[in-house]
């Protein structure tokens, strides 16, 4: 159960009890979210990897699409590994990273979004 809980989309730490499958990920996810913090304050990305990714994220207006893309970039990558992937430790870990990103995506709502946007930008004078 340990080795499932450490295949977290938000665990970047690899451990010594990861499987090479959840360590792959984790330097994956680790790495797109570092280009896409680069490219949000106007560095270069570095990894040759990623950028092409970061820029079909960056090529958003939208912030909500913004997310849906990133998110969209994170299931690719888990569909390209699932061919390495058999019903051992590794498929749950492969599953549960699925249903946190089904989850995450389940919980965007344009509207509140929108709203707490304008909240947040509204200018006071």
């Amino acid at each position: 159960m340990t080795t499932i809980a450490s295949a977290h989309i938000k665990e970047h730490e690899e451990k010594d009890e990861d499987t090479e499958f959840i360590r792959a990920w984790k330097r994956f996810n680790r790495t797109l979210e570092e280009d896409l913090a680069k490219a949000r304050s106007g560095e270069k990305v570095s990894y040759k990897g990623t950028s092409e990714l970061i820029n079909e994220i960056m090529e958003q207006e939208n912030p909500l699409l913004k997310e849906k893309i990133f998110e969209k970039i994170r299931w690719s990558f888990l569909e390209e590994m699932s061919a390495k992937v058999h019903f051992d430790i590794n498929w749950l870990a492969f599953y549960f990273l699925k249903l946190q990103i089904l989850e995450r995506l389940s919980t965007f709502n344009k509207d509140r979004g929108e709203a707490i946007f304008y909240e947040i930008c509204e200018v006071k004078i």
